[in-house]
């Protein structure tokens, strides 16, 4: 029987135990230590037209932050104040309006744990765009949704407000602005 001759294992293993450990310690300590340091908001000028992409844009209220981790250029317009959120969204979309407003309502019940408060009701915008907007709560928030599946049946468009119950009638009103400053210009 012939024996092979291993090499002694003892202290090489130590530098990478050791940089093994250092890792682990910076995905433990460091990163978080990193996030808290940056800024989740910046403030966001009122006023500014924002580009939601597939020929929608929305004009910001005044007064609010944008919500840095849920911001995407020419998508999402996420904004937070102190008592509130208010998001703004063009997608693709070529399913009816009321196959919007269910997959909307099945979305906030289902993965936000938000419950439906009435029927929804129509509205138009100045502008002449139409959708159904309706109500959501729940334990400890308030809210309201506008979806509008827009013309040319390829483009969809919600916007959702909420906020702290009692604290969140600025931010309603600041979301209605939002929804009335919906622009739809149809690709060609």
């Amino acid at each position: 029987m012939t024996t092979i001759a291993t090499p002694d294992a003892g202290p090489r293993t130590w530098p990478g135990v050791l940089i093994i450990l250092a890792i682990a310690a910076f995905y433990a300590f460091g990163l978080p230590a990193i996030n808290a340091r940056l800024p989740g908001t910046a403030p966001e000028p009122g006023g500014v037209t924002v580009d939601l992409g597939s020929g929608v844009s929305v004009v910001t209220p005044t007064g609010w932050s944008a919500d840095l981790a849920n911001m995407k250029p020419k998508d999402t317009l996420a904004l937070r104040n102190d008592t509130s959120s208010l998001v703004a969204t063009a997608f693709p979309w070529t399913g009816s309006e009321v196959e919007l407003i269910e997959r909307t309502v099945s979305l906030f019940e289902g993965t936000r744990r938000f419950h439906v408060r009435g029927e929804p009701a129509t509205f138009r915008t100045e502008r002449g765009l139409a959708g159904h907007t309706y109500r959501v709560f729940s334990g400890d928030t308030d809210g309201r949704v506008w979806v509008a599946a827009l013309p040319g049946g390829k483009v969809g468009v919600a916007v959702r407000v909420r906020g702290t119950p009692g604290l969140s009638s600025d931010a309603l009103r600041d979301a209605q602005a939002v929804v009335d400053s919906l622009q739809f210009q149809e690709a060609k």
